[in-house]
């Protein structure tokens, strides 16, 4: 076991940890934020409820409020863009790398931009086939790199508890 993969082991405990505590669910996501920052690294991280089988995503989660709302004023329909095909079709990780990608991908690109961030990573939160969450991990541009993101999509599933529960 590699120091990346110590990581990520650590992550994955911290968060599970967080399950049976109160205030749930964004202690649990507060965790999970937490072990992306130090096993990926973001500026910004959003996490989605999805319904795959319109498109729509409501955030549930952001460490940028004023400009990354949480809940139904966050609704918003994905399944057109290539972030809707990769994440809610394929249920794939999707890599927007460039300032250029967040433009032609995500309506949000200048709040990106005022944020420093210029790449978005995204994982899939897959249960029973279906893409029922997303994470939306931000950096600036080329911070994903094989090496940073390859280890990212095994916490997704960790925020399965904030998408399927009441």
């Amino acid at each position: 076991m590699d120091d990346r993969d110590s990581q990520l082991l650590a992550g994955m405990k911290a968060v599970l940890a967080e399950l049976t505590a109160g205030g749930q669910p964004d202690r649990m996501l507060g965790a999970l934020d937490r072990a992306y920052q130090e096993l990926v690294g973001h500026k910004l991280i959003t996490f989605f409820r999805v319904d795959d089988r319109t498109g729509d995503v409501e955030r549930i989660y952001s460490t940028d409020l004023p400009t990354h709302p949480v809940g139904p004023s966050s609704r918003k329909n994905m399944m057109g863009s290539e972030w809707g095909q990769a994440i809610l079709v394929r249920r794939e990780a999707f890599l927007a790398d460039t300032m250029e990608d967040l433009r032609r991908i995500f309506p949000q690109h200048g709040a990106l931009a005022a944020l420093g961030c210029g790449s978005c990573l995204s994982y899939p939160a897959v249960y029973d086939g279906r893409c029922v969450g997303a994470v939306n991990l931000c950096h600036e541009e080329k911070h994903y790199t094989e090496n940073r993101s390859r280890l990212g999509r095994w916490l997704a599933p960790l925020m399965l508890p904030a998408v399927l529960g009441p």
